[in-house]
């Protein structure tokens, strides 16, 4: 017989709904030292398993992850105008998930492909410092979550498309409202989830609003495609450094590959990137900060590695980190 893990006290209707504050994270820290680092907490009429234990997190993710890799439906699936199968993210697991890992891995991904785009990296960076640079000379109040938003756009669409998010670019302007757009629009399609069957009615708007967002990415990004195929045929050669995009297109064009990938599937991949990658990197990076501030000791003593280390005449390079232990240490702490 199945044995669920331990599960709090709950309220009709809302479940645990009310055990959870603002900040999500310490209210799961609060709830796992008195449940355990395994529960099942329900809200309305959805159900999560929390992990909150590097074992228990490693059973789940390593050694048992072919059976929960699949990933359950989010949201009215009627109103996304891609299907589940064009989303890396939401694809379950089989052949077309394992294509695109291996692609992730081997191309888009790999080594040699983020060697390339060090010196975007860099230089968004050095626009972010400029930025804070100013405040401070300035004695203005700097908002750190949204430059950190900023820079985090900048990076991930010059690495997929070879565009900025942010400048006169009109494209690039539009993608970054996109995303923001969205990302605000997830929480209430997380509170959608709650209502069980009657999320199907749309009762929150949610759904029109998604599908809306969606066919003004899909017309901005088929505009963006055909531009860089009018590029790469007028190109005689392939581009001196490929993005993202010019990787997919190949994989798209080649017909010997495993798995033909349609436009479709581009375009989903590229909204699984720029999504995931820019809230999770920013939401990261804030909490960071947020911790060192917290921990003035740790903080002290990451300075000092850095100092010893880089010297205090020159920024941290990428190069640098395989020297830096603590650093290491702290960042995957954050993670």
């Amino acid at each position: 017989m199945l044995q669920h893990p331990p599960c709090p006290p709950a309220l009709p209707i809302i479940g645990h709904l009310h055990l959870l504050g603002f900040v999500f994270p310490k209210s799961f820290q609060t709830l796992a030292s008195r449940y355990g680092p395994l529960m099942r907490i329900h809200i309305g009429a959805s159900t999560s398993f929390l992990v909150s234990n590097a074992n228990v997190a490693k059973e789940v993710f390593k050694t048992h992850d072919v059976s929960f890799a699949s990933r359950p439906e989010f949201g009215s699936s009627e109103y996304s105008i891609y299907k589940d199968s064009s989303s890396f993210f939401k694809a379950d697991y089989g052949t077309y998930w394992r294509f695109m890992k291996k692609i992730c891995m081997m191309e888009l991904l790999s080594a040699p492909q983020l060697n390339r785009f060090a010196g975007i990296r860099k230089e968004e960076m050095m626009k972010f410092l400029e930025t804070l640079v100013k405040c401070s000379d300035e004695a203005e109040a700097c908002n750190l979550g949204a430059e950190i938003m900023t820079m985090t756009n900048n990076t991930i669409c010059r690495m997929a498309m070879s565009t900025r998010c942010s400048g006169n670019a009109n494209q690039s302007q539009m993608i970054r409202e996109f995303v923001k757009e969205l990302q605000q629009l997830v929480p209430l399609m997380s509170l959608g989830e709650m209502l069980g069957p009657l999320k199907r009615y749309d009762l929150l708007g949610t759904g029109r609003r998604l599908k809306a967002l969606l066919m003004q990415y899909d017309e901005l990004i088929e505009e963006i495609m055909m531009e860089r195929e009018k590029e790469r045929n007028a190109i005689d050669g392939e581009r001196e450094r490929k993005d993202m995009m010019d990787i997919l297109l190949d994989i798209s064009e080649d017909e010997s590959a495993e798995v033909k990938l349609t436009r479709n599937d581009i375009k989903a991949f590229l909204l699984d990137i720029f999504l995931g990658g820019t809230e999770a990197t920013s939401t990261v990076l804030q909490w960071a900060q947020a911790e060192l501030i917290n921990l003035p000791e740790v903080f002290k003593k990451l300075r000092e590695e850095i100092n010893t280390v880089v010297g205090s005449t020159r920024l941290v390079q990428e190069l640098d980190v395989p020297n830096l232990p603590y650093l290491q240490a702290a960042v995957k702490e954050s993670l």
